[in-house]
């Protein structure tokens, strides 16, 4: 068992076979980086975020642990897509106007990225009142 928080590590090791794994090559050019557990070689795997891995040293016998959830609530009221897209809609058109509250003209920089096209739209409506 070899234990490292860099693939690099493995280099070093020649019984470790380090052959690539198709499916992680897939994705590393879907989203340039191989999601977690894998790693771009076979039988190689990352600890998931949240988790550990415990070695016990008298058998070396290795386990992953959880150690935190990330507060998902099973009792918690499911909010759906709709809710969350109007509570999104109230909260930048809030935003938005209580920043118009000015003695000067308010004026925006448009980076062409999405917030600063929202904060342009959500101004264009109250500018036609």
């Amino acid at each position: 068992m070899v234990v490292s928080s860099e693939l690099s590590a493995f280099n070093f090791f020649n019984s470790i076979k380090k052959d690539l794994c198709k499916k992680s090559l897939k994705k590393y050019f879907i989203f340039s980086f191989v999601p977690a557990p894998n790693t771009i070689y076979k039988n190689i795997f990352k600890i998931q975020n949240a988790h550990y891995n415990q070695i016990n040293l008298s058998d070396l016998n290795a386990k992953i642990v959880k150690y935190y959830n990330f507060g998902i609530n099973q009792n918690k009221k499911i909010i759906t897509y709709n809710d969350d897209l109007y509570k999104l809609d109230y909260l930048l058109d809030e935003s938005v106007k209580s920043r118009l509250m000015s003695d000067h003209s308010v004026g925006i920089f448009l980076s062409s990225g999405i917030d600063s096209s929202l904060v342009g739209y959500y101004l264009s409506i109250y500018k036609k009142k």
